[in-house]
């Protein structure tokens, strides 16, 4: 009995959190921000590979402010570097990891950037790559998802196989 009452605490502990982490990326997203997964170690101390950056959009970026933008290499990377320098008559920002060595320095054009990181949600960032692989998405959501479609129709079977729900022989 014991057992019981406490995997039914578990349980609604997992789904609280879950309802209100979906809710904080709903809210998020509608306010056009983003949560990135980190990669590397460009920003430690700040941030590591693994930590998750809340991204906000930001339309004036000052130098010593954290600002994620498309990598100008072009490979669909999003990259979170402090902001060294801005022209504001070029429409560059100088971008640099706090972790690399000044000649690092990077120039992106304003329009690449995707927002100011304003939060970092430690180890997160693990998770989400985790949850990201195709293997993961089918073992956690379609396999689940299919059992307990599978369980509903049997009891719906079940229930209509009664005898009270056949129709009478009329011969």
């Amino acid at each position: 009995m014991r057992l019981h009452i406490v995997s039914r605490v578990l349980l609604v502990i997992c789904i609280v959190i879950a309802v209100g982490a979906s809710v904080a990326l709903i809210v998020l997203r509608l306010i056009g921000g983003q949560l990135l997964a980190v990669q590397s170690n460009s920003m430690h101390p700040v941030f590591a590979a693994g930590d998750a950056l809340i991204v906000l959009p930001a339309h004036h970026i000052q130098p010593g402010e954290i600002v994620s933008y498309h990598n100008p290499t072009g490979n669909n990377i999003v990259v979170s570097h402090r902001a060294t320098a801005t022209d504001e008559s070029l429409g560059t920002i100088t971008t640099k990891g706090d972790a690399q060595k000044q000649s690092s320095a990077v120039a992106i054009q304003t329009s690449s950037v995707v927002g100011r990181a304003v939060g970092v949600i430690p180890g997160l960032g693990r998770i989400m790559n985790v949850v990201r692989k195709p293997i993961v998405v089918v073992t956690l959501v379609y396999i689940p998802m299919g059992l307990l479609l599978a369980r509903e129709i049997e009891k719906v079977h079940q229930h209509f196989a009664r005898s009270s729900y056949r129709l009478a022989n009329h011969q």
